[in-house]
């Protein structure tokens, strides 16, 4: 068994490791603000560390592969207070679909998320599950930061 999580959490690392810079597109909106998002291996644990930072907020998540259900877990902690708690069957033709909750201090929304790589880097897109279908409200671009 912790052999089969091992490959799974890299599974996750290997396809979206690194540093990235994401630009959102948002609806009625001429840019949004670019966030910096680092993904690594944790070194003290089997998880993989995701972190990003934007405008002076900044969040912490955690995502890793729980054997006894099959799922993969994504759950993120805000600076604002805020957090989420997100699972996923893992890719299906290259694309993560994590559904969950995000829960602010004003209210809890139901929704889904889908990560995919691209070309140049990785999509985010952010909406809801229509029964199989994904419904996409708004995305983000996400580029390597070279050094």
């Amino acid at each position: 068994m912790l052999v089969l999580a091992a490959v799974a959490m890299n599974a996750f690392l290997s396809t979206f490791g690194g540093t990235w810079t994401c630009t959102p597109q948002l609806p009625a909106v001429a840019s949004g603000p670019v966030s910096t998002w680092r993904i690594q291996a944790d070194p003290n644990s089997s998880w993989t560390v995701v972190r990003w930072s934007s405008r002076g907020y900044h969040s912490t998540a955690f995502v890793g592969y729980l054997t006894p259900t099959a799922q993969w877990l994504y759950e993120e902690f805000r600076s604002d207070g805020s957090f989420s708690s997100n699972t996923s069957s893992g890719p299906q033709n290259g694309t993560w679909t994590w559904t969950g909750t995000f829960t602010s201090p004003e209210r809890e929304q139901h929704g889904a998320i889908q990560w995919r790589r691209t070309k140049n880097g990785f999509r985010q897109g952010f909406g809801r599950m229509l029964g199989p279908s994904f419904r996409e409200i708004a995305s983000a671009e996400c580029r390597p930061v070279t050094r």
